[in-house]
């Protein structure tokens, strides 16, 4: 921690003067957009005994940036929403997904039940907290069953965004899964599928059209809800008819 004090207070900020001659000064982070957890979730269970990211997050909120995002999936983090609080503009993004629990067992062991999720969606949003929703990983034959359960959440919660992403087909996230899945029922419909790429495709355009029918019928007026497909590049606002 003290190695990151002392970088941040080293970085350069880029000044545009009324003339728009350019100059530097610092430190940076008033200006600048920090984001943390997009590889790896900050809120490890170790986290409750090492406090690390709650200390780095005290030392953002000593020298405060322009923005603040944390990507995570852990209860943990509402122990720090005292912080979240107080730091300007400050974004969590909490990955839930749509996976039956003996499903998300196999592939996700140390990640939370879907309702201790959108518990802690809830407690963010109590807290005056800018929440975004990743409603991911969804997987053919499993996720279907919670689109309206899902809709019908994010609208009551009124989170800010949301994103309904399908996963993604690549050679190592397929053998991961069949690697995970061996021995669950449903594990041969699930890759056989996601292998065929015209039935796969086929398969999230009509998941995402489930997905906007049933947010059409509950929706929350202030949520930006997003169908995504990041293979194909596509991000379909719901609202668009």
């Amino acid at each position: 921690m003290d190695r990151l004090a002392k970088e941040m207070a080293r970085l350069p900020i880029v000044k545009k003067t009324k003339k728009g001659v350019v100059k530097w000064s610092g430190p940076a982070l008033q200006d600048a957009r920090i984001v943390m957890g997009t590889m790896t979730d900050p809120y490890q269970p170790i986290e409750k005994k090492l406090l690390l990211t709650r200390s780095a997050l005290e030392i953002l909120e000593a020298n405060p940036p322009k923005k603040v995002g944390i990507f995570t999936r852990s209860p943990i983090a509402a122990r720090d929403i005292d912080i979240f609080k107080r730091l300007p503009d400050m974004h969590i993004h909490i990955t839930v997904s749509p996976l039956p629990q003996d499903i998300k067992r196999m592939l996700e062991p140390v990640s939370v039940t879907m309702k201790a999720g959108l518990r802690l969606v809830e407690k963010m949003k109590n807290a005056g907290i800018k929440t975004n929703v990743n409603v991911a990983p969804a997987l053919p034959f499993v996720s279907e069953q919670f689109t309206r359960f899902m809709a019908d959440e994010l609208a009551r919660l009124k989170v800010d965004e949301f994103f309904v992403d399908p996963m993604q087909p690549y050679a190592q996230s397929l053998e991961k899964v069949r690697e995970c899945l061996k021995g669950h029922p449903k594990a041969d419909a699930i890759i056989n599928l996601m292998s065929d790429k015209p039935k796969y495709e086929a398969w999230k355009d009509q998941f995402h059209a489930d997905w906007i029918k049933a947010w059409d019928q509950s929706k929350s007026p202030n949520t930006l809800a997003i169908a995504c497909d990041h293979e194909r590049g596509i991000r379909k606002n719901m609202a668009d008819k």
